[in-house]
């Protein structure tokens, strides 16, 4: 059945909602990737954020929490993967997964700490982290190739991160099959360029379209304006699964010397006889401070 939406009346909004979306008209035509003083803006938004935009009916965080249960829809499986919450802002998406789809072990990051102080307190997020999003080159290596659900509302705007976010999210997804799921305003798909990298994305085999949901946005003001805002601004919710598992190519001549003794070191198994060459607990024994810095640098991941 349809939900009944409350339209609420723009005249009698309170001055506080009025004052923060005047504050918004800033990011109007904006060039990508940022608009100047973003971080300065969402620290002082912190304390108004929510309420202006729940109050005009913003709801992208409970559409990616469908679209999230709906492609996972095991419950054990959701209580033990881990989810990236990208753009994190005051933690409406990671709480609506924690509380409503039962995502339990969710990280977000955000360039603003205040908004991210707000997420905490929600107590939804296992871990939240300072970062600028968009800028591929410095995306931590401890965040790649971790995550089975990547999760992106309300970054893909004006002013905000352009189409290099994209990258990102392959970062962070964990190999094949990992759900990345983001949402943006319709027309940004191409007046930002995002729709054609995404589909390049598609055509080099990275990832492939899983589930696109068209919605309207800001659905409470009815055919009311308020401010920039209003009704007939779509969004579009896409979720994608990653495919090819994109691999960081290492300089062999530049590994260090523990490694190249580690290396060294296992040549003597070549051409042994089953099932066990001489003293191989003793070797073991010896390897164990080496063992993963050897394997994890040359591409080990029998284990994921």
């Amino acid at each position: 059945m349809a939900q009944t939406v409350e339209i609420i009346d723009v005249t009698k909004v309170n001055e506080t909602v009025k004052a923060a979306v005047e504050r918004t008209t800033q990011w109007s035509g904006k060039v990508q990737p940022y608009a100047k003083d973003i971080v300065e803006h969402y620290n002082e938004e912190a304390e108004s954020y929510e309420e202006m935009y729940l109050t005009m009916g913003y709801h992208d965080h409970e559409k990616v929490n469908e679209i999230a249960c709906e492609l996972i829809p095991d419950q054990a499986t959701r209580e033990v993967i881990e989810v990236l919450d990208m753009g994190c802002g005051t933690g409406l998406g990671g709480d609506q997964l924690f509380k409503v789809g039962g995502f339990k072990n969710i990280f977000g990051v955000d360039a603003s700490v205040e908004m991210m102080a707000k997420a905490k307190a929600k107590e939804s997020y296992k871990q939240t982290i300072e970062l600028w999003l968009g800028k591929p080159e410095t995306f931590p290596k401890y965040l790649r190739n971790r995550f089975q659900l990547v999760v992106c509302c309300g970054v893909l705007v004006e002013g905000h991160c352009d189409k290099k976010l994209f990258d990102e999210m392959i970062m962070a997804a964990k190999g094949r099959g990992t759900i990345i799921i983001f949402s943006t305003r319709d027309h940004y798909l191409r007046d930002y360029g995002y729709q054609k990298r995404m589909d390049e994305l598609e055509a080099n085999g990275t990832w492939k379209l899983a589930k696109s949901l068209l919605t309207h946005k800001y659905d409470k003001l009815g055919d009311q304006n308020l401010g920039r805002f209003k009704k007939t601004e779509i969004i579009t919710i896409k979720s994608r699964g990653k495919m090819a598992q994109t691999v960081e190519i290492i300089d062999v001549t530049k590994v260090n010397e523990i490694v190249k003794a580690a290396v060294e070191r296992t040549s003597q198994w070549s051409g042994k006889v089953e099932p066990y060459a001489k003293d191989i607990v003793e070797h073991y024994n010896a390897e164990a401070e080496s063992y993963e810095e050897m394997y994890l640098t040359i591409g080990y991941h029998d284990h994921e």
